[in-house]
Formats: structure tokens, C-alpha cells, sequence
């Protein structure tokens, strides 16, 4: 076979796609999918995260060189909950950490605490984490309590919110830590930039509602409304690999489809914009307290939900929760609570002497 022939068998092994709207758009089918998949699987710069047995290396010196996959760091993780190696587990969580960001590019220690802070958060819930990630709301409020902004940053840098990052921790930990014909594997998206800018085409094509590309429930939501139109049994997974795969290298469409239709889908819903920051929770908080506190009362009981619902967004229930938690004092009691710790039912009896 020549070259001429070469290139003539190769049309038979394209994605499928279709046109809407001017643009060429990608088929959301299995079919697509399982290629995709395919060339992943043989994509050298993309194989090395999904090997299993990508354990660190070291230099001469001792130092590390590479720092292993997050293949290698998940199943660790999965043996030590299995196995009880609490001792390994601060050391497992901080490679994985490492593990996802570098091979997802997500730039979590650009603000010099990233890192270190991500580690302590997966920490404190890594008891539970299969638990948590089993179940779909649980699951989104870890994500959101994982990706909330950094603190105590320095001078030289900037607060950062990583909700990349979080999804892509929650995904690749169910991939890893439920069994191969689980469907837990396929609990949550990754929520990624190119995604985001996606949405939309499919959106007004199967004419949906619109959705607020700044919440990650919402962003998950409409996934699944999508997959939903298409009639086919499509994984979360399959989806995202598939459209990132597709448009990463196609935005110039994607800004052309959304200049198209701009008076037809606003990506960005302003009413329901996360305007505001878990420090201004905190203050919305102390008002309240000594708001009571001057009309003589000696305690106040708040509740997660009335304070969402204060700021208008009940999808920002860790935000809210985060900001009750630090508003607390020696005296101060957690009335009600869930194995999370963050849901809108979260409520906290406040002393005001």
C-alpha cells in the first residue's frame, strides 16, 4: 500500500461528525468514544498517568525524579484504606496530589500553598473518601470543599480557587478505588476549560437550559442532560475524553459557534453568578451575631441553608459551611451535622457572651 493509499484508509478511522450551525461539531456516540480512547491509550505524551506500575524514580543523589502516575498513587491509596496503612496515607494523598496536577497541567501551587493546603483538605476526609465518593451529592460538596479558595497566601501571590483540579482528584480516585464494573467509577466529571467552552454548541442543539459555568453542580448537571439527548449509553468518562479530545485544538469554533448564537445562549447566568467570597459569609455571619447579641440574646442557632439561601446560591453550601466553621467559638456548638460535614442541614448554636 502507498502513500496515496494510506491516506485514502485513514478517512474510515476519523471521528464522526456533523454540521450545525456553520461549524463541523463531533457526533456524541460510542463509536466515537471507543477511538478516542484508542488513541489515548496510545498516545505516548497521555500513557504514562494510566499505568498502575509508574512508581517513583530517584537520582543518584537520593532525590526524586519522577514522581509517579496517578495510576501507581490511586491504587496505592486504594490498598492502604483497604489495608488499614494509616501511616502511609499523608504520604500517598501528597503524591497524589502531585500526581494529578502535573499530569492534568491544573497549576494548583501557582499561589505557593496549593499543594500543601489540597493535601490537608483530601486529608481530612480520607477515612471517608470511598463513602463520600459513592454517593453523588456528598461527593459534589467534597469536590466544592476541596476547590474552595487558598489561604494565607503571601504578598508575592494570589488566592486561587482549583476546581479543575478537585474534579479531576474525584474522578481518577473513583476510577481507581471502585472495582472495574463499578458504576461508582463513573461518579463525576472533570471540569475542564475546554468543556466549558463546548457545552454550549450542545446545548442549543438538543435545546437545553442554560447553565453557570462557575458551579460545578450546574456544570455536572447539564453533562448529564446532554448525555442524556443522545440515546446512547455514554460514560461520563467517554464524554469528557471525547470532547476534550475533539475541540482542544478547535476553539477558534467554538468562539465562532458562541458569537453565532450569542443572543440565544449566555453561558454566564449574572443572577447566579458566585459573587461573592467565603470571608464575606464570615462577616454576613458575625452581623448576625451581633445583631442578636445587641437585642439581648445570649445565643444564636444559624443553619446552612437559610445562609445560602441570604446569598441567593444554595450550590455554594461549602462556601457557606467553611465560613460557619471559622465564625466558631470555645462554647460553640454543631447541633447538626453529616458525614461530610458540609450540607445545607449543617447548623451550629453560636454563644454570644
Amino acid at each position: 500500500m502507498g502513500l496515496k493509499e494510506e491516506q485514502e484508509q485513514k478517512n474510515k478511522y476519523l471521528l464522526s461528525t456533523e454540521e450545525f450551525n456553520g461549524i463541523q461539531i463531533v457526533k456524541l456516540t460510542t463509536d466515537n468514544i471507543a477511538r478516542v480512547e484508542a488513541m489515548i491509550m496510545t498516545d505516548s505524551g497521555y500513557a504514562k498517568s494510566g499505568d498502575k506500575n509508574a512508581m517513583p524514580t530517584y537520582k543518584k543523589n537520593g532525590e526524586e525524579d519522577y514522581s509517579g502516575s496517578t495510576a501507581y498513587w490511586m491504587t496505592r491509596l486504594k490498598d492502604a484504606l483497604t489495608n488499614n496503612e494509616n501511616d502511609e496515607l499523608r504520604n500517598i494523598i501528597n503524591h497524589a496530589v502531585i500526581a494529578v496536577d502535573k499530569e492534568n497541567s491544573t497549576h494548583i501551587n501557582s499561589d505557593g500553598v496549593g499543594r500543601e493546603q489540597l493535601t490537608e483538605r483530601i486529608m481530612s476526609r480520607v477515612h471517608v473518601l470511598r463513602e463520600t465518593l459513592s454517593d453523588i451529592d456528598s461527593g459534589l460538596q467534597f469536590i466544592e470543599y476541596v476547590a474552595a479558595e487558598t489561604t494565607n497566601v503571601d504578598d508575592e501571590h494570589n488566592a486561587r480557587t482549583n476546581l479543575s483540579f478537585a474534579s479531576k482528584f474525584a474522578h481518577y480516585a473513583c476510577f481507581y478505588l471502585f472495582e472495574e464494573n463499578d458504576p461508582r467509577r463513573d461518579n463525576f466529571s472533570i471540569y475542564d476549560n475546554v468543556l466549558n467552552k463546548a457545552l454550549p454548541i450542545y446545548i442549543k442543539k438538543y435545546n437545553l437550559d442554560d447553565y453557570d459555568p462557575t458551579s460545578y453542580s450546574s456544570y455536572y448537571k447539564c453533562i448529564g442532560k446532554i448525555i442524556g439527548c443522545t440515546g446512547e449509553s455514554l460514560s461520563r468518562n467517554g464524554f469528557d475524553h471525547l470532547v476534550w479530545y475533539y475541540y482542544k485544538a478547535r476553539l477558534d469554533s467554538i468562539k465562532i459557534k458562541k458569537s453565532q448564537t450569542s443572543g440565544t445562549i449566555n453561558t454566564h447566568n449574572s443572577s447566579s453568578s458566585c459573587s461573592f467570597t467565603t470571608s464575606e459569609i464570615y462577616d454576613y455571619i458575625l452581623e448576625l451575631k451581633e445583631s442578636a447579641r445587641l437585642n439581648g440574646r445570649s445565643e444564636i442557632a444559624l443553619v446552612a441553608r437559610d445562609i445560602g439561601r441570604h446569598f441567593g446560591r444554595l450550590d455554594r453550601i461549602v462556601m457557606v459551611c467553611n465560613a460557619m466553621y471559622r465564625a466558631m467559638n470555645e462554647g460553640d456548638v454543631v447541633v447538626h451535622t453529616t458525614a461530610s460535614g458540609f450540607s445545607t442541614t449543617i447548623e451550629i448554636k453560636y454563644r454570644l457572651n
